[in-house]
């Protein structure tokens, strides 16, 4: 009885109704699947309802200090229904195959589509296989509150042999209509574009000339000397978390959803100090799953202020969380997590690096606000060029889905 009670107090109420209703994934009995199918998109959709305005339990459990939603709790529950995709997705309906471990790879972007996410208000999230590689199935998720977008994500997720935890190829996935066909197609440039990213990251790519000058000019002026500028060095805050069994998923590792929740709450935590006034979530990207976090581990998470626009009050923060060998005191990097704040109601300060890592840290944010200008302009509430050529957030091709949704 208390194993079965104990995973409810360190998981929400959805993220625990979503692993309760998945296709059995643990066990090494039994083959590899030897023929892989084809399923369309709508075979492995999966809808979760907040019934916030029935629920005063759950409403609870989401709502934040101003009266909004938390997102740390929201973002373990996309991971968890990306994963619920991806295991339907993956399973071959063959009671004689061993089930496919599915892990999360990255999360290529979670963005913001309003200003306020309304805590009294129901939201519907809707998640399903837009793209799939030889074993990589990429997730699209739609969170609606009264019939409108408020929320999108790309989360991919790759399926691993729970034997020997390697790689396995993974269903096909067969499009029908327009939309499935147009998804795939941007999954394919989704695909290209963060492989060409990966090359122009300033880790493996030296910045560009424009960039050049803009570091150039912040160590030949004075502003690296003014008093009303905060160096980057001081910008930094971190935590401290043993992983206990409670916060283990199927697989028996810690939840990447979880991981998620604490950079989060850390990024938005640093971001606060360094504004001093409560920031405003627009986006998270560039988020990485290096190696999976043991039961037992000793994570330390760091995040860093690295860059702000006081033009438009954004500020980007970075957080990394590192394994900690308590014996040896040495670290490994787990995963790596970009955010996008804006802070409107005091003025920011500049912030300064001091050192080339800390320069290139700061370009990576600036790169940051440069691709998420759109999303800046929807938090703010209005929106850009690029934006309204697009699909209009308050229709969505998920409306028309008659599906039993999940508890």
């Amino acid at each position: 009885m208390l194993r079965r009670l104990l995973p409810k107090l360190h998981k929400t109420k959805i993220t625990k109704g979503i692993f309760d209703n998945r296709i059995p994934t643990v066990g090494t009995d039994g083959e590899l699947p030897t023929y892989l199918l084809e399923k369309t998109p709508s075979e492995s959709l999966v809808v979760v309802d907040y019934p916030f305005t029935a629920d005063a339990e759950l409403r609870d459990q989401y709502v934040n200090v101003v009266g909004g939603l938390r997102i740390g709790p929201l973002l373990e529950d996309l991971d968890a229904c990306a994963g619920s995709v991806a295991f339907q997705h993956a399973e071959d309906n063959n009671p004689g195959t061993r089930p496919l471990n599915i892990v999360t790879a990255s999360v290529d972007t979670v963005e913001l589509k309003r200003p306020w996410l309304d805590i009294n208000k129901d939201l519907r999230v809707f998640g399903r296989p837009v793209y799939v590689g030889h074993s990589s199935v990429e997730v699209l998720i739609h969170l609606q509150s009264e019939g409108k977008t408020v929320l999108n994500a790309f989360f991919t997720m790759v399926a691993m042999d729970n034997r020997t935890g390697r790689p396995v190829p993974i269903n096909r996935l067969r499009t029908e209509t327009e939309q499935e066909k147009k998804w795939f197609e941007d999954g394919k440039h989704r695909k290209a574009e963060k492989q060409q990213a990966r090359v122009r990251q300033l880790s493996r790519s030296p910045p560009t000339q424009e960039e050049v000058a803009v570091i150039h000019d912040f160590f030949s002026s004075k502003n690296v000397l003014a008093a009303d500028v905060v160096h980057m060095s001081e910008a930094v805050m971190q935590s401290v978390t043993l992983c206990i069994p409670q916060l283990r998923n199927r697989a028996g590792k810690v939840f990447g959803g979880h991981l998620m929740k604490i950079a989060f709450e850390l990024a938005w935590s640093s971001v606060h100090v360094f504004c001093k006034s409560r920031p405003t979530f627009v986006a998270m990207e560039r988020v990485n799953f290096i190696r999976p976090v043991n039961i037992g581990d000793i994570i330390v998470a760091t995040a860093h202020v690295n860059y702000c626009d006081p033009a438009v009050q954004a500020v980007c923060a970075d957080v990394v969380i590192e394994i900690l060998n308590p014996i040896s005191g040495e670290r490994c990097q787990s995963n790596t997590f970009g955010f996008l704040f804006t802070c409107s109601d005091t003025p920011l300060r500049p912030i300064i690096p001091h050192t080339y890592s800390q320069a290139m840290h700061y370009l990576e944010g600036r790169r940051r606000v440069a691709a998420l200008s759109c999303a800046i302009g929807t938090v703010k509430g209005y929106r850009c060029e690029d934006e309204a050529q697009e699909q209009p957030a308050e229709s969505s091709p998920f409306e028309a889905e008659e599906m039993a949704p999940q508890k």
